[in-house]
């Protein structure tokens, strides 16, 4: 896991090594109910987790990308825009900017 803040987002990067998803199934597996055929009968839960992620991040203006990692394994790149005001608080001197009472 890594993660960065720049002068406009918060990026956050999340990678495992499991056997990972085809290309051609990267958009699907953020659709509701979403399991794959290859799914042991036992696994837990219900295909419900990336789409709440998904529309979670959009709400707040933000983006969930999945991508496939060489060999095998998923990243998922997750983006939240930092609002305007924070932007400009930043620019601030700290002796200049409102406190937080």
């Amino acid at each position: 896991m890594s993660s960065r803040r720049t002068s406009y987002s918060f990026e956050l990067i999340v990678e495992d090594e499991g056997p990972g998803v085809p290309d051609s199934a990267l958009e699907s597996i953020f659709h509701p109910f979403r399991r794959f055929a290859d799914t042991p009968a036992d696994a837990a839960g219900f295909g419900l987790g990336l789409s709440i992620t998904k529309q979670a991040f959009e709400r707040h203006g933000g983006r969930i990308d999945a991508s496939r990692i060489s060999g095998s394994g998923l990243r998922m790149k997750m983006i939240l825009p930092i609002t305007e005001a924070d932007a400009v608080l930043r620019t601030m001197p700290a002796n200049r900017r409102p406190s937080a009472e």
